[in-house]
Parts: C-alpha cells; sequence; structure tokens
C-alpha cells in the first residue's frame, strides 16, 4: 500500500511541468514600479511643458518674435505669420527688474523652418535684445544691430 502525504495547508505544490507560476508579489512589484516610472515620466514632461510656457510668455521671447516677423531677410526665407515650436532650449533669469535670456527655439513660417536664437539683457524693467538671428538651413539671419541684406 502506497503512503502520500498531503500538503500542508499553505504550502504551494510546483506545476508538473517544473515551472513555478509568477507569484501576485512579483507582479505587483512590477506594476508599481512601471506606475512610478510613468508617474515620473508624466511630471519630468509637465514641468517641461510649463517651462517652456512660462519662457514663451516673456517679454524677451515676444520682443524677439516682434523683431524676427519685422525682419525683411526672415519674411523672405520662412513667410508669415511665424510659428514657434513647444519647447524652448536656454534659459532665464530675473531678479527683480534686472536679468538674462539664452533661448533657442525652432520657428517656421509657410514657405520653410528654421532654429531662432536670442540673447537679451533685462536692465531696470527693459528688455533689450543683444543677440538675435535665424538659421534656416545652413544660412544664418542675423538681425540684430542692423539688419543686412538678404541673399
Amino acid at each position: 500500500m502506497s503512503h502520500t502525504t498531503q500538503p500542508a495547508p499553505g504550502d504551494e505544490l510546483e506545476p508538473p511541468s517544473g515551472k513555478r507560476k509568477p507569484s501576485l508579489g512579483c507582479l505587483g512589484i512590477s506594476l508599481l514600479v512601471g506606475f512610478i516610472a510613468l508617474f515620473g515620466g508624466c511630471c519630468a514632461a509637465g514641468m517641461i511643458f510649463l517651462i517652456s510656457a512660462g519662457m514663451r510668455h516673456s517679454d524677451a521671447y515676444r520682443l524677439a518674435m516682434q523683431d524676427a516677423e519685422l525682419s525683411p531677410c526672415v519674411v523672405q526665407s520662412l513667410g508669415l505669420p511665424l510659428k514657434a515650436g513647444w519647447f524652448i532650449n536656454g534659459g532665464m533669469r530675473t531678479t527683480n527688474a534686472e536679468g538674462s535670456a539664452d533661448l533657442d527655439f525652432s520657428v517656421s513660417g509657410p514657405k520653410n523652418a528654421g532654429r531662432m536664437h536670442v540673447v537679451a539683457t533685462r536692465l531696470e524693467g527693459t528688455w533689450y535684445l543683444q543677440v538675435l538671428n535665424v538659421r534656416v538651413g545652413g544660412e544664418r539671419i542675423n538681425i540684430l544691430p542692423e539688419p543686412s541684406g538678404c541673399d
């Protein structure tokens, strides 16, 4: 007579294939890590969007876009209206009535697209553009101090 023992309550039997089933603990940890990564990525993307939106509403950005739209060379190359891309590289620093900005972003018009570079300083509450150019292909259009002739 053969004698078999019953497993104690709570003991798990191995499946006949010899492979263990993944436990709910591993699945739960994997889901938690995935959720944290997704949440962290969304937070980072949101912060980048908010920072770019803040720069887009700055006087230095608006002044640069206004001057670019008034440049005959930029208008000839890109067309009007100009539209800036969503993501802005660079940074701004302001303290009371002083500050600085160094921005780089994509800009496009009906004819073409390029990248705008802006360097500005804020003194006594007023922004002054020091560098303003647009790169279209291999060509750089300098808008400041005096526009040069268009090629």
